[in-house]
């Protein structure tokens, strides 16, 4: 029983020195990540409160980036910019414009290292920004400048020390409108996105 005793301290002091040269292995560093983003819209319901019919978003692609510093080995903060190019809305059926969306925010991100494979998530604030091409005959107002926030999840692969493959997934939510001609207003442009890019480590 004493045997058994000493092995199990034994045992329990070695991963407690060895739990702590992985912590003191960790140094702080900065970062980026450079990719693409393919959106799923979900804001059709805000057309439809904005013109009283039904309405539909089509899906975009964009680009996006992150730069940011590890302060710690399970947390990271960060800036993020994503770009969505030309949302096309129509309601009825008919082509109203399209709409393109930037979106900036501060995002605090916490990570669960496993050696190369690093899931994460993340939850960020910020705003969103856009512009509207509107066709001839349309006649509406999209807010900009709007409390946004993000919340997303994925993962960082390590395919070398200094260069990672990242993939992601992220909602954009917020508040803004789209007012229709007859002072109708519809909230929230919203979007599913999904990521992927290669991060650099500096």
């Amino acid at each position: 029983m004493k045997l058994f005793a000493i092995s199990a301290v034994l045992l329990v002091s070695s991963l407690a020195a060895h739990v702590a040269r992985a912590d003191d292995e960790f140094k702080p560093y900065g970062y980026v990540t450079v990719g693409a983003s393919r959106s799923d819209a979900t804001f059709d319901g805000t057309l439809k409160d904005a013109f009283g019919v039904n309405g539909t978003v089509g899906d975009t692609w964009g680009a996006n980036g992150h730069a940011g510093y590890r302060f710690h080995k399970y947390l990271a903060g960060e800036v993020e910019y994503e770009w969505m190019k030309d949302f096309q809305m129509r309601v009825n059926g008919v082509d109203i414009g399209k709409m393109q969306t930037q979106v900036a925010t501060a995002n605090l991100k916490v990570i669960a290292p496993f050696g190369a494979f690093e899931p994460y998530f993340l939850v960020g604030a910020g705003a969103i920004f856009t512009s509207v091409d509107k066709a001839f005959f349309a006649n509406y107002d999209v807010a900009n400048g709007v409390f946004t926030m993000k919340f997303g999840a994925g993962l960082d692969y390590w395919l070398t020390p200094n260069m990672s493959l990242s993939l992601g997934a992220e909602v954009v939510t917020n508040s803004a409108k789209i007012t229709g001609i007859t002072g109708n207003g519809g909230e929230g442009i919203d979007y599913l996105t999904g990521q992927f890019g290669f991060g650099f480590k500096f």
